[in-house]
């Protein structure tokens, strides 16, 4: 079978549909594990998938190429760098997964689910070809229109952090609404399931999350997309229990 690649910049036209469950899960993922996985999912073809929710879909259909090139010229990366990049990259998913907790009346109950099922490394040839996991595949088909978070790959392209990358995936769960849009948005979350989503590391304080994740991922989201982002932490007494972003998602850019 021959293989035609697509061109970077119809590659960053395409749209990730993920299940807000996702967006506010725990990743754990590298900021090039993140560019691998977005490549992945914007491949995926929605399209033939639309009634895959709940039932188990071939395995063709579940298998997804990417190239060295495609990976090159989507995140403007030299060849030989990128080739290494996805093989590292998609061998570390074998160790990844995306989890969720859930509150029962009996305390805590954690799911874990693979990315990917299988990866094939074509060495001679400068591409892989991963197939996702099956408990994955429901919650990349774009089924149901409002618990689905929504965004263009070029919104993505120039951020250099996995955190802009996650706190831009919580804003593009709120941008997706019925209101006008000029119309701002509101993202309200505790600080508790923001450290959470972010995968921020157990150790860091209130000053660190404030300094190392927020101010840097709302700068870098600013400069890239143009898309001017407020924020502010609400306390309980001293301590800052939950946090606050505001936005407006700038419809002439089409990032959503």
């Amino acid at each position: 079978m021959e293989l035609v690649e697509k061109k970077g910049t119809e590659l960053t036209e395409l749209q990730i549909s993920i299940s807000h469950a996702i967006t506010r899960a725990a990743h754990g993922l590298t900021l090039v594990e993140k560019r691998i996985v977005a490549l992945f999912i914007a491949k995926f073809d929605n399209s033939k998938h639309r009634k895959a929710l709940g039932r188990v879909i071939p395995l063709q259909d579940a298998t997804i190429r990417i190239t060295a090139k495609e990976y090159s010229d989507t995140f403007d990366i030299p060849m030989n760098i990128a080739y290494r990049d996805l093989l590292k990259g998609t061998d570390k998913f074998f160790d990844r997964y995306w989890r969720v907790i859930q509150e029962t009346p009996k305390g805590k109950k954690e799911f874990k689910y693979n990315w990917l099922e299988g990866v094939v490394y074509h060495h001679g040839e400068g591409w892989v070809e991963a197939t996702f996991g099956q408990k994955t595949i429901p919650h990349l088909v774009f089924n149901l229109k409002d618990q689905y978070t929504k965004y263009k790959l070029k919104s993505t392209i120039a951020l250099t952090s996995g955190y802009a990358w996650r706190l831009w995936e919580l804003m593009a769960q709120f941008a997706n609404t019925k209101k006008p849009a000029n119309e701002e948005r509101l993202v309200r979350i505790s600080l508790e399931d923001f450290r959470y989503s972010m995968d921020a590391p157990k150790s860091y304080k209130y000053s660190q999350i404030r300094q190392k994740i927020i101010e840097s991922s709302i700068e870098q989201i600013h400069k890239q997309n143009q898309i001017k982002v407020t924020w502010r932490a609400i306390k309980v007494g001293r301590s800052v229990v939950s946090l606050e972003f505001k936005f407006k998602p700038c419809d002439q850019l089409d990032l959503f």
